[in-house]
């Protein structure tokens, strides 16, 4: 009997961060129903790549060429994702979620796409209190309804206003895990959930849902999910310890690819929260003179972290010529969400 494993399916990980877009941040693992499952079919999954942690393998057991148990036609495949890389949500082109929150990704009917728009759902283990109801007459109460998309599974319970608000108090003890589509009678207020025990109150950033149809080996679907990367205006603080006089100063930033430098230009004027930084960095570098400089225009992540940022100084009157004092700005605030780089300039020599 010769024993082999093939590859069913894969989930790859991409993000325009990196140059190869291979993104290593995230742990990629099976729920424990699915783990079930992997154990009862006799599934493995893992990385798909020693050398790389973006990809990740779903592999069947074989005997002689043929599947050592046979695959239902239909089941649910469940993944969630934990980071690595606390800072990437910086980088990262996301709607904004709250910490009971998790992002979803979901196959298209059956298919080995999945779909480009992530949803943002509320984590929940039990009981659900869903408020922001249609509030209407309050001695009128409204069924809540809660319906499981994969299995079908109904819950209902009755709404009451407490304080001037609706609530619905939906008990989902003893129900299938997954997402749960929340509607009210008489209203048009819907909302989703999903129900995981062993999830909530761990550390999820996210979950993939696979609701595979018919048979895997045929298909063999490899499913990417792909970030794209966040942009935003980027702010510099020129800090001048010492006497600066007669000197001016300009920031150029030069893209890995294309035209070549143009100026960021000097900010006469800030908006009060870059202000109210620069007063800061002056009033812990004893009274230093503080200049802001700002893009004007949002730079992806990945472009402004490539890029040679140039820092020039010249006498005032002086010649055209700047002496670059930086020709490369350190990363770090690629972990500042404010994306704020702050550059101390000691003053010239005599």
């Amino acid at each position: 009997m010769n024993r082999s494993y093939a590859k069913l399916s894969t989930i790859s990980i991409r993000h325009a961060f990196y140059t190869a877009q291979a993104c290593p941040d995230f742990d990629l693992t099976p729920t424990i129903e699915t783990k079930q499952e992997m154990t009862r079919y006799r599934l493995v999954w893992g990385s798909g790549n020693k050398t790389s942690a973006s990809d990740f393998s779903l592999m069947q057991q074989m005997s002689d060429g043929q599947a050592l148990i046979p695959l239902p036609s239909s089941f649910t495949l469940r993944y969630f994702l934990t980071l690595k890389n606390p800072n990437l949500p910086n980088l990262t082109a996301l709607p904004d979620k709250g910490s009971k929150e998790v992002y979803f990704w979901q196959n298209q009917a059956g298919s080995a796409t999945l779909e480009g728009s992530v949803q943002v759902l509320t984590l929940v283990a039990g009981t659900y209190e869903w408020t922001g109801l249609t509030l209407g007459t309050p001695s009128t109460p409204t069924t809540a309804t809660a319906t499981n998309l994969v299995s079908g599974e109904v819950k209902t319970a009755i709404s009451k206003v407490e304080n001037g608000i609706r609530i619905a108090r939906i008990n989902l003890e003893g129900s299938s895990n997954g997402v749960y589509q929340l509607s009210e009678s008489g209203g048009s207020v819907t909302k989703r959930v999903y129900l995981d025990r062993d999830l909530f109150g761990q550390d999820v950033f996210g979950i993939i849902e696979l609701r595979i149809n018919g048979s895997i080996p045929a298909l063999a679907p490899a499913y990417s999910l792909n970030f794209t990367a966040r942009q935003r205006f980027w702010t510099y603080f020129l800090v001048k310890k010492g006497n600066h006089s007669g000197y001016l100063y300009e920031i150029k930033h030069e893209p890995p690819v294309g035209a070549g430098l143009y100026n960021i230009p000097r900010i006469a004027s800030p908006i009060p929260a870059d202000a109210a930084k620069a007063l800061q960095l002056s009033t812990l570098n004893g009274g230093a003179a503080v200049d802001v400089y700002k893009t004007t225009a949002e730079l992806p992540y990945q472009e402004a972290a490539r890029s040679f940022i140039k820092l020039g100084r010249k006498p005032n009157p002086g010649p055209p010529t700047l002496t670059y004092l930086i020709s490369h700005l350190p990363n770090a605030a690629l972990d500042d969400p404010l994306a704020y780089i702050v550059v101390p300039v000691d003053p010239p020599n005599p």
